[in-house]
């Protein structure tokens, strides 16, 4: 199993690094809860809204003549709402939360126009249908904590553009350092050194897009790109660079211990070990034969008997 300890730097300013990334991921773990309840809340409402389809669950003085276009209203908001689970536990980003948000809001409006006279009838709807409560309560719960995702959201983009500047210093710092102990497991990598001076990591991020698009077979390219997404708090799409660098190069033990630490962030603990324990073999095996040598899938078939 590959090991932390060159984690273990005397540096001041890289033990201070270490404690605010470790508060970061206690943050993003609890941010999680945050999120699963939110895709709750509007899997709820979606189908307490397609429950209430049909004139059975309607209030006792509804106007039959609106029928049809509150049950085209519920069908399509019900669809929707199940739907919008999908963006926030997949965290598709701020765009996709807000109009979330937004459409959820207009719902809850229309239920409270219900609460006043209508033109029809001249009175208000005499809702006494336990569902539509339940279903308010569901929109209610589902807009204040899409509002807690979307200022979180907000937070995670200022907080990495202050700190982006810092980041390829300290990195490259740390790297450093790591690179005397026997344990370390992480090169010296030319391209994240070369812009590790970068106003920030946003900035490094669009170079590195421009690399790829010319050259998209250099893993260097891939391992720096997932790098630079981890600090940024995207370890989904840093997970995803780390496999392209794996498919270009399976014998690259950075890309597999990167993307280790990536699951270990998402909470994905025993897939994390699993790749440390791939990474470790790989390590070990290219110290006793040419790299070129080393075939991972038979590493990984020995890994998974054991």
């Amino acid at each position: 199993m590959i090991t932390t300890k060159f984690l273990n730097i005397p540096n001041i300013q890289q033990q201070s690094l270490l404690f605010a990334n470790s508060i970061s991921n206690r943050i993003k773990r609890k941010i999680s809860v945050v999120f699963y309840i939110t895709a709750f809340s509007t899997i709820t409402g979606g189908i307490l809204h397609l429950l209430m389809i049909g004139p059975e669950l309607k209030p006792v003085n509804f106007p039959v003549e609106m029928l049809p276009y509150t049950d085209g209203l519920f069908i399509l908001s019900g669809i929707l709402q199940i739907f919008w689970c999908i963006p926030m536990i997949m965290r598709w980003g701020y765009k996709w939360y807000l109009s979330g948000l937004i459409g959820t809001i207009g719902l809850s409006l229309l239920l409270l126009i219900t609460r006043i006279p209508n033109g029809i009838t001249g009175l208000p709807l005499e809702d006494k249908n336990p569902m539509s409560l339940l279903t308010e309560i569901s929109q209610l719960l589902f807009i204040g904590s899409t509002l807690t995702v979307i200022k979180y959201s907000k937070y995670m983009n200022i907080t990495s553009r202050r700190s982006g500047s810092n980041i390829g210093q300290e990195s490259k710092s740390s790297e450093l350092r790591a690179k005397e102990s026997e344990e370390d497991v992480i090169p010296k990598d030319k391209i994240y050194y070369r812009y590790s001076n970068c106003e920030d990591t946003i900035y490094l991020l669009k170079k590195l897009e421009y690399r790829i698009n010319i050259n998209s077979r250099d893993s260097r390219l891939w391992i720096t790109r997932g790098l630079a997404l981890r600090q940024l708090g995207g370890n989904v799409e840093a997970i995803q660079s780390f496999d392209e660098a794996i498919k270009l190069d399976p014998t690259e033990v950075v890309a597999w211990y990167q993307k280790g630490l990536c699951l270990n962030i998402l909470g994905k603990t025993r897939e994390a070990m699993q790749i440390y324990e791939i990474a470790g073999l790989i390590k070990k095996s290219s110290q006793n034969q040419s790299s070129k040598s080393i075939n991972v899938k038979i590493i990984v078939k020995e890994l998974n008997n054991t």
